[in-house]
């Protein structure tokens, strides 16, 4: 294929003049990453075309091979500055080290003192005049050009073949712009097959340069790829601690980051490999496909809360489109609110403790007030007023002993921030120790150590103890009536069974006397363990277990109320929730779950 000169001097033309435009887009955009190197990339485009122009204007052999040599050096510089704006492209960056740039430029050195100084003909064998050629002469090339091949073919194939890695790593919806670097880069090899295989007589890759440095260039001016997608997907996506999801319209994920896999590993406990999956099918929980089925329909930007497991999260998902109102897809934010939810919770239960003291400060302490005011008066008005202020004295106690009750609900309510080990075993020994017993036996089985307060957790287990000791019978068989029982009484009735009926969590019990078993036990299916604390006595009747924590309550007429009230605010202080059940005697059996093990060296 023969183009008349006047044809080829218009096509280079157009090919300079391209060049220096994108030059000049480039530099309005040089501080974008990989800017520089491309615009240096695109100026040796201008030299390869600007040498092939000169080359068939002027008519001297002298000046055509001296415009070849600096055609091979921008074939050089323009092969290692592809590679340097690859490398950047496709997030591999991490590469361009001293040693790289040094390697690097043993390419463009080499051609220089071959191309120029030909040492024994090894590049230019032969160099003839043919005016019937298009740059005028004729060169034979030695042996030396073929490291010059082997280099600028492997620096291209090098360029392209990442290029393509790039494009099946990249989420679908950025496919599009994939492509159009991979052609940008294929172009300059397209073009120079026309001459490796004499089908033209000219050089058509100057034509093409300006084609493939403009689809770069739209990659970052246009698509701005470079700031979003993919340099800064590791630094931003990857970091980020929301969980990003990117789903396209058929409902498969695409893209995650790696809170994203992490919150899917709590709903679906599968393959992990998740990149392609239905998400709907990720989700699990019927709740949360309902979910995503109604956002899915309104296509409109929704945020919602959801409870997964023990997380709280906030979901925010907006459509996505493709610059041309044509629905692509999904993305997804998920945060963490755990924290948030677990503050506000903290929060409501101070503001209900602030209600309750309202409550009983303005009620409970109303009563024995009344009651000592009433005595006073008597005793102003009688001459016996020794029985009155006996009486008197005895309501200004119970009104001490509600007040320091409140007040130790309001610090025992405050959250355990500092847990440390203890040894169940000897804090439930010094708790009993300080607890009037009587003839009641302690065991504890087994001993373990455990995270918590140890303050706190001693006082939880002294109200236990307490309430023990005072409501259970101590002396008999007989089991005490319904009404004594205190809210959240452990007391409890004797028990008598064989050493032959006990388990290793159960306690050996006596004969006369209450005996109260501590024992911890691992929770099944879980990473906390159940901490326990019974009685032989006759429990707690179903009807008032779910009572018995309130402040205040109490079927004992000599009772304020506050003492399981207290047992309560110090679990829900170690992040523990507790319930009341049976004994396997039958007595009452307080248990705490979500306790903190302390592992075992």
């Amino acid at each position: 294929m023969v183009l008349e000169q006047s044809t080829l001097q218009v096509a280079y033309t157009v090919s300079i003049v391209t060049s220096i435009a994108l030059c000049g887009i480039l530099w309005q955009h040089r501080t974008k990453t990989g800017a520089a190197v491309l615009l240096f990339y695109v100026f040796t485009g201008v030299i390869w075309s600007g040498t092939q122009l000169a080359n068939i204007t002027i008519d001297d052999p002298a000046v055509s091979l001296a415009l070849l040599r600096i055609l091979f050096l921008g074939i050089a510089f323009g092969s290692v500055a592809l590679f340097v704006f690859t490398l950047q492209y496709t997030r591999r960056e991490q590469y361009l080290g001293s040693t790289t740039y040094l390697a690097l430029s043993m390419y463009p050195i080499y051609l220089f003192l071959f191309v120029f100084v030909n040492p024994g003909g090894y590049f230019f064998e032969t160099v003839e005049s043919d005016p019937t050629t298009v740059i005028g002469i004729v060169p034979e090339y030695g042996i030396a050009v073929v490291p010059h091949l082997v280099a600028a073919y492997s620096l291209t194939a090098a360029s392209v073949l990442m290029f393509v890695d790039m494009y099946y790593r990249t989420p679908s919806l950025y496919r599009g712009q994939s492509l159009a670097v991979i052609g940008g880069s294929l172009l300059p090899v397209v073009g120079a097959l026309p001459v490796v295989f004499g089908i033209v007589d000219f050089d058509p890759v100057p034509i093409v340069i300006p084609i493939a440095s403009g689809l770069f260039t739209i990659a970052i001016v246009r698509y701005r790829l470079i700031d979003l997608v993919p340099i800064a997907r590791d630094r931003v996506l990857e970091t980020v601690n929301d969980g990003v999801f990117v789903i396209d319209r058929a409902d498969r994920l695409i893209d995650v980051n790696p809170e994203g896999r992490r919150i899917l590993r709590t709903v679906d406990a599968g393959d992990q490999n998740y990149i392609g999956r239905n998400f709907r099918s990720l989700l699990g929980d019927a709740d949360l496909q309902q979910r995503y089925d109604a956002i899915t329909a309104s296509r409109e930007e929704t945020t919602f809360e959801v409870s997964v497991g023990t997380s709280h999260l906030q979901v925010t998902a907006t459509p996505i489109d493709d610059g041309r109102s044509r629905h692509v897809g999904w993305l997804a934010i998920v945060h963490d609110v755990t924290e948030r939810k677990r503050r506000e919770d903290r929060l409501e239960r101070q503001n209900e403790r602030l209600d309750q003291f309202a409550s009983l400060v303005s009620h409970d302490l109303r009563n024995p007030l009344t009651v000592a005011n009433g005595y006073l008066e008597l005793a102003r008005e009688t001459d016996d007023a020794d029985d009155h202020l006996e009486e008197v004295a005895q309501a200004h106690d119970r009104m001490q002993t509600i007040i320091d009750d409140v007040l130790t609900i309001a610090r025992e309510g405050a959250d355990v921030t500092d847990p440390e080990p203890v040894d169940l075993e000897a804090l439930a020994e010094r708790a009993w120790n300080g607890v009037a017993t009587d003839d009641a036996t302690l065991d504890v089985h087994p001993s373990a150590s455990i995270r918590a307060d140890p303050d706190r957790l001693q006082r939880l287990l002294e109200n236990l103890f307490r309430n023990a000791v005072e409501h259970g019978s101590t002396g008999s068989q007989s089991k005490p009536p319904d009404d004594s029982v205190e809210h959240g009484s452990t007391s409890s009735q004797n028990a008598v069974r064989s050493d032959d009926d006990l388990t290793d969590s159960e306690t050996v019990t006596v004969e006369s006397g209450l005996v109260v078993a501590v024992g911890i036990d691992r929770d099944e299916g879980a990473p906390g363990m159940t901490l326990s604390v019974a009685d032989t006595g006759p429990g707690i009747p179903p009807d008032q277990r779910e009572q018995i924590f309130e402040a205040g309550y109490t079927t004992d007429d000599d009772g304020t109320g506050f003492g399981l009230s207290i047992v309560a605010e110090i679990a829900r202080a170690h992040g523990w929730s507790v319930r009341v059940t049976e004994s396997e005697t039958g007595g009452a059996q307080f248990e705490f779950e979500g306790v903190e093990p302390v592992p075992e060296e």
